[in-house]
């Protein structure tokens, strides 16, 4: 066995290496007989899929680990005039959503990391008011969380704090 058949949420049948298999622990779950495997992401549309097939073949599926190794403000730099950065320009903000969502639902890190580092980079140095169109948002999940705090101070004896 050495290729797998996905098929889209349009029906259309995407072949690449049977490596794909072990970038995951989702797709690693999958027995894999002596024949073809055949699986089917009806979630996924044949764009998003075949992104994600680009990404990995480019690595020989073993994406690249030095995303989560290095800062956000080091990375945005160091992605610059490499291949991640061309790939992520290629993408459409729709385009990238799925994709987000595709690597959420097949586990697959390094392409999630690099997928979330340009959703993030789209909110940079943005102000959270105009972006949210709620005015003084910052203040108000403030005031939320002392009145949450106030009302279960039974929840907040250890001092366990939550981030989000």
């Amino acid at each position: 066995m050495d290729r797998v058949e996905l098929v889209s949420f349009e029906g259309e049948v995407l072949t690449t290496s049977s490596k794909l298999l072990n970038v995951s622990e989702v797709l690693a779950e999958v027995p894999s007989p002596e024949e073809r495997i055949h699986l089917d992401f009806l979630e996924i549309d044949t764009r998003t899929l075949s992104l994600v097939i680009k990404y990995l073949e480019h690595y020989d599926f073993e994406p690249p680990k030095y995303l989560r190794q290095l800062e956000t403000s080091e990375l945005s730099d160091s992605l610059e005039n490499h291949w991640d950065f061309e790939f992520m320009q290629e993408i459409s903000p729709e385009e990238t959503i799925k994709l987000a969502l595709a690597c959420q639902k097949l586990d697959i890190k390094g392409l999630k990391d690099l997928v979330l580092l340009d959703i993030a980079s789209f909110f940079k140095g943005e102000d959270m008011d105009e972006l949210t169109g709620v005015p003084n948002l910052k203040e108000k999940i403030n005031q939320l969380e002392e009145f949450l705090r106030q009302e279960n101070s039974w929840a907040f004896e250890d001092q366990v704090s939550l981030k989000l």
